[in-house]
């Protein structure tokens, strides 16, 4: 989340989509030199630019690039590690870095075009987790990777600027700072795993054997366990969940240190919300989602 948040507020001008899409496409069908390429623009998230590329291969592939800073160029190279590093036997995966002038190169992800993975259940979220949250797993360069300590920071940030536009209460406003002071506390002793980032329905892919796919590692840090399974939930379209017998449940963690957790994620993810614009669709106020959680985890407020 920290890339977005960082992407969102802290551009004022967003980039220009379209003339880096067009770029992009452009240097890509040259690099391979052939007439019979066609590439389809699909949606790629915050930070990349994607495409669906037929020619190139007998089958359909999808092909995803970065925006022209080197902040993206590393994300994307980040998550062409992990998936290389965790799914290297389930599907294919090629990177290409390509030339476009003035000592710049824009570097290119390959794979499969995968099917959708929505409709996922706590249990097979879970496994999903369990293919990488080993650390023995991924076989990677992770200098770089920030720690959950910043996310904490901008949460902290996150609440106090929100709280002067007015979208926040003061019972939920003196909740949210108790439960992060005391992830504060606790964080120091839990150890590190490498954590997605963003697990949401939308990352999740099946690949021709039917197996479990996870893309987007863009913004994959240094997290502690149940932070991606925690963060999954915090999907709108997963409050159906809330009312299941020990969903909050993450074992060796207090419910306090959870309900923490939860602060920290849906604090930053309200405020990319508010910097990107998104949060005027919102069918709850930011306040509500807050207070719901609560609520659901038998927190008085």
């Amino acid at each position: 989340m920290l890339n977005k948040l960082r992407f969102f507020r802290d551009n004022p001008v967003l980039p220009d989509f379209d003339r880096q899409r067009q770029t992009a496409k452009y240097h890509f069908t040259k690099y391979f030199g052939k007439e019979d390429i066609f590439l389809e623009d699909i949606s790629g998230g915050t930070l990349g630019i994607t495409f669906l590329c037929e020619g190139l291969k007998q089958s359909q592939i999808f092909v995803k690039t970065h925006l022209s800073d080197i902040t993206y160029r590393n994300a994307l190279y980040k998550e062409y590690q992990m998936l290389k590093s965790i799914y290297h036997e389930k599907m294919f995966l090629e990177s290409l870095s390509v030339s476009v002038g003035n000592n710049t190169e824009l570097l290119f992800m390959m794979m499969d075009s995968l099917k959708s993975g929505y409709g996922m259940s706590k249990a097979d979220i879970v496994e999903l987790i369990g293919q990488y949250s080993r650390n023995d797993i991924l076989k990677f360069d992770r200098t770089g990777m920030y720690d959950i300590s910043e996310l904490l920071i901008e949460a902290k940030k996150s609440l106090y600027d929100l709280d002067k536009k007015g979208f926040y209460s003061a019972d939920i406003i003196k909740m949210a700072e108790s439960l992060l002071i005391c992830l504060e506390s606790y964080l120091a002793g839990l150890p590190r795993i490498v954590c997605h980032g963003d697990l949401a329905d939308k990352n999740i892919r099946i690949n021709s054997k039917d197996e479990k796919i996870l893309l987007d590692w863009e913004d994959a840090f240094w997290g502690v366990e149940g932070y991606d399974y925690l963060y999954w939930l915090t999907f709108f379209n997963h409050r159906k969940f809330y009312n299941e017998l020990g969903i909050f449940e993450v074992a060796g963690l207090p419910p306090e240190i959870v309900a923490g957790i939860i602060t920290l994620i849906l604090l930053i993810k309200n405020a990319i919300s508010y910097y990107s614009g998104e949060y005027v669709k919102n069918k709850l106020s930011m306040n509500d989602r807050l207070k719901e959680i609560y609520v659901c985890m038998g927190i008085g407020i």
